[in-house]
């Protein structure tokens, strides 16, 4: 509620303060409408082990300008977002009061937070002096609280060892001081953690060993003499077993076996101060019982290698190893690879000193199988084409195909169908029981292709009567089983290579049709392919008759009786098939002109020879490069007729010489000119 005090002083202005009374009351209640305040905030988190830290968030309207919190752990806070902390597990009701000024208005939320409690950690020890090794018993005292069971532990023994058993057993095995620490973690995930400084204290304590003259002997009775190693403080007392029934007190005590067999030694050290050690060696004394053994894979595949492990006891001082094949090691536990198949005995004699035992077992060195590929059939002119894939190698229990399509198979006799044409390179892999493998690749083995015909030399033609002796040029991977000639005059054949008459002059469509094993059939025309005409008179004149090289020379055809064609030869290795054609020579010198005019495939041949005449100079030059000096260069004069030289080397430099060095200051790509007279 707002509240309004207005005090009147001038009577004659009363009734104007009256007016501006409630216009200011209609304001004030205008802007409490609009601006209602309205409490709201929100906590993070609501709820965790104890201390815990919580956010406090304003999330209230109508524009509030001040804040008090109440937040139930005796802080109270006029921050807009305060935080706090909670030490003490509980259930918390949380106040907000705001204010602005038009008005105020709060919020209380009941048990809005709730701070479990960690468990209360505890725990005892059995024993926490000795010397070592001191073997201690760890007891879990801990208390769960109302934050719920206790469910794991983690123990850091301060030796570097730790933990997660509730109640551990750990054996101390060096001195020192050492801190015990437990973290224990309840099921709502809150833990504590004690730290007990120094619990455990660990002396030195007694090591336990010794020695013994003659580990392996041949024959009973045999005396062995024992030698004390066992170190540590204060008087040591001694108990031996000697493993056939004796025992002594003795410091280095000699006993006498009386009958063969193997027994394992113990020694009992003890001290005045109270610290034992125990040692036992299992075996140790062996007396006329050997045992030779060793353990090996008894089938390999040719070429891998074989580890042969020696079990034999008692243990020997040496071994020999004989594999079968000429070859030996001496070597503990050998590994051999046995260059060739077959089946080999493998001896092992191990060496006792005066004592030799040996034992003997057969190995079996198999060879990696060759696997053959066998088809119904491999090639075929179209798709699909369906094979049958089959394999016999002996001994085989499993096999992999590839198709060479990308598919595969782990059949023995597989059925496949290729799907589009193409070469296919099939592959096989096998397997033998003992494990050995073996794979074969047949390149290109199955062959899915059309057939391609062609007929050599075409268009082809001549004068006639003409005879036409065609020659296919056929690429199939099956066999041509018919052929069929089209010769475009009415003329056919079936022959591989046939002879045919052209009687009349013309121009002939040839057609040949080729039909293949495995049912395909292919044709090819070539329009025109064969033209039969009568002979032109070849003739042409040049001009000029006499040029510089380089000059150009106008040659005209004179040819009579029509010809369609023209082949010239301008005497210097030029060409050209134009009928009348403009030429430039290179070379100086007399030139001999050919031409031979052509109508409907038949020719007719002019030569002039010495016709034209062409006059030096002729530039030309070499280059050759040092690989020493890579930017000399050396120029080569070819020209013909030359009496003086102009060169210009592209970087700006130019000789006069006829065959000059030039120096080039930088790397880069050159055009070089040589202008001779």
């Amino acid at each position: 509620m707002t509240k309004l005090l207005i005090k009147t002083v001038d009577p004659f202005l009363h009734k104007t303060k009256r007016v501006s009374v409630l216009v200011l009351f209609a304001l004030l209640f205008s802007t409490s409408a609009i601006c209602q305040l309205s409490t709201a905030f929100r906590v993070s988190p609501a709820s965790g082990c104890a201390p815990l830290l919580v956010n406090f968030t304003d999330e209230s309207t109508g524009g509030p300008t001040g804040w008090r919190w109440d937040l139930g752990n005796g802080t109270i806070s006029n921050q807009q977002n305060p935080s706090t902390t909670y030490l003490i597990p509980g259930i918390y009701t949380v106040k907000l009061v705001i204010t602005n000024a038009s008005g105020i208005d709060s919020l209380i939320k009941t048990n809005v937070i709730n701070v479990i409690q960690p468990p209360q950690v505890a725990f005892s020890i059995n024993n926490t002096t000795g010397c070592f090794p001191l073997r201690v018993q760890f007891a879990d005292n801990s208390v769960a609280t109302s934050g719920g069971s206790n469910t794991s532990w983690e123990w850091d023994f301060g030796d570097g060892t730790t933990s997660t058993t509730q109640n551990p057993n750990h054996i101390y095995y060096t001195t020192g001081n050492f801190n015990v620490a437990l973290k224990v973690t309840n099921s709502s995930g809150c833990n504590s953690l004690l730290v007990k400084p120094a619990l455990v204290r660990v002396s030195a304590g007694v090591k336990a060993d010794f020695n013994a003259s003659s580990l392996v002997n041949c024959q009973p009775p045999e005396a062995i003499t024992f030698t004390n190693l066992s170190t540590g403080p204060g008087t040591i007392s001694y108990k031996w077993n000697f493993g056939d029934g004796g025992s002594s007190t003795g410091t280095n005590p000699v006993h006498t076996y009386t009958t063969g067999g193997i027994y394992t030694v113990q020694l009992i050290t003890e001290s005045d101060q109270g610290c034992i050690d125990t040692i036992t060696k299992n075996n140790l004394i062996s007396i006329g019982n050997f045992n030779s053994n060793f353990k090996f894979r008894d089938s390999v595949c040719l070429g891998d290698t074989v580890k042969f492990t020696n079990l034999s006891l008692p243990a020997p001082n040496a071994a020999t190893w004989f594999f079968g094949d000429g070859t030996t090691s001496i070597a503990a536990n050998p590994i051999k690879i046995f260059s060739s198949a077959g089946t080999y005995v493998v001896k092992l004699v191990n060496n006792y000193g005066n004592c030799l035992d040996s034992i003997q077992k057969t190995i079996h060195i198999v060879s990696n199988p060759v696997p053959v590929i066998d088809v119904s059939d491999s090639v075929s002119c179209q798709a699909p084409f369906t094979v049958n894939f089959s394999n016999n190698t002996p001994g085989v229990t499993q096999w992999l195909w590839d198709f060479g399509d990308g598919t595969t198979s782990t059949l023995q006799n597989p059925t496949h169908t290729y799907t589009a044409t193409g070469n296919y390179t099939v592959r096989l892999n096998v397997t033998l029981s003992a494990g050995c493998s073996g794979s074969v690749t047949k390149t290109n083995l199955i062959r899915i292709q059309k057939p391609v015909v062609a007929i050599a030399n075409m268009p082809i033609g001549g004068c006639f009567p003409f005879t036409f002796n065609p020659t296919p040029v056929v690429t199939s991977v099956d066999t041509v089983t018919s052929w069929l000639w089209n010769f475009g005059d009415g003329g056919t054949s079936s022959q591989m290579l046939p002879s045919y008459l052209y009687a009349n002059q013309g121009s002939y469509n040839v057609r040949l049709t080729i039909t293949t094993s495995s049912g395909c059939t292919e044709t090819i025309t070539y329009t025109n392919g064969v033209r039969t005409g009568t002979k032109p008179v070849a003739n042409f004149t040049a001009a000029p008759l006499t040029s510089c090289a380089g000059q150009p020379i106008v040659f005209t055809d004179q040819s009579t009786g029509s010809p369609d064609q023209w082949i010239w030869n301008f005497g210097d290795n030029g060409n050209s098939t134009v009928q009348n054609p403009t030429y430039s020579y290179t070379k100086a010198g007399p030139m001999t002109v050919r031409l031979i005019a052509i109508k409907n495939g038949c020719p007719d041949t002019i030569i002039k020879t010495n016709y034209l005449t062409i006059l030096p100079p002729v530039a030309n030059f070499n280059v050759q490069y040092d690989c020493a000096a890579a930017a000399s260069i050396a120029f080569l004069d070819n020209s013909e007729g030359a009496l003086t030289y102009a060169w210009d080397f592209g970087d700006g430099n130019t000789s006069t010489l006829s065959n000059p060095t030039h120096a080039y200051a930088s790397p880069g790509t050159y055009i070089t000119r040589l202008t001779v007279k």
